[in-house]
């Protein structure tokens, strides 16, 4: 009895070291995938440099409560992330101020991610903010206008 219930030990053993080399032989034929990221062109802000990232190309998804969000990402220059308290992207018509809950920017250092609340409906002069604050308490804001960094 107990050789069996080794011998199954080993058997579902031998699953564990075949089954990283499956999904190797499926990335080596398959590839990576490709995700659908839009780039827009690198903007200056003060002293910084900042690439808008739209995650993907679809208009902005409900969420419960009918809140519409999208996501985007945002890389910064490599010798300025020291310089950056809080990255906060918004919808305003006028500058808002820094929100700590809806657009916050988080994740990796140098590629932050952003769901970003839209309203429920877009007019022209909507604008995606984006507010940075420093160590030393400026905040400094630079906008894209919505209609050329919305996809359909």
């Amino acid at each position: 009895m107990q050789y069996k219930v080794k011998k199954k030990a080993i058997n579902f053993s031998f699953i564990f070291v075949v089954i990283p080399f499956l999904f190797l032989v499926y990335y080596y034929f398959v590839g990576e995938v490709e995700h659908e990221h839009k780039y827009y062109e690198k903007r200056s802000i003060d002293d910084f440099n900042v690439v808008l990232i739209e995650e993907e190309k679809t208009p902005p998804y409900t969420i419960f409560g009918g809140t519409k969000m999208k996501n985007y990402a945002l890389k910064f220059d490599i010798e300025n992330l020291d310089y950056i308290r809080v990255a906060n992207l918004q919808i305003s018509k006028i500058a808002p101020e820094i929100s700590l809950i809806n657009g916050l920017a988080h994740d990796n250092p140098y590629e932050l991610h952003v769901h970003v609340v839209f309203p429920q409906n877009l007019e022209e002069e909507d604008k995606l903010w984006l507010s940075i604050e420093k160590w030393d308490g400026t905040t400094k804001q630079i906008f894209w206008p919505v209609k050329e960094i919305v996809s359909n």
